[in-house]
């Protein structure tokens, strides 16, 4: 699972992977992701923390 947030009103979203990566983890991240950069066009940064890359 990619668990992620997205912090308001900033627009930085916060990964964090703990497990490998699937094609759902993209697909939930989308459902946040889509709507705020269609409000205010972007994102402001990407912030991706893990002790370790789990891979994909």
């Amino acid at each position: 699972m990619l668990n992620h947030k997205l912090v308001r009103p900033e627009g930085i979203l916060v990964l964090e992977p703990d497990v490998p990566l699937e094609a759902d983890d993209f697909e939930d991240l989308a459902k946040t992701v889509n709507p705020y950069i269609a409000e205010y066009g972007k994102l402001s940064g990407v912030l991706i923390h893990a002790k370790t890359f789990p891979g994909w």
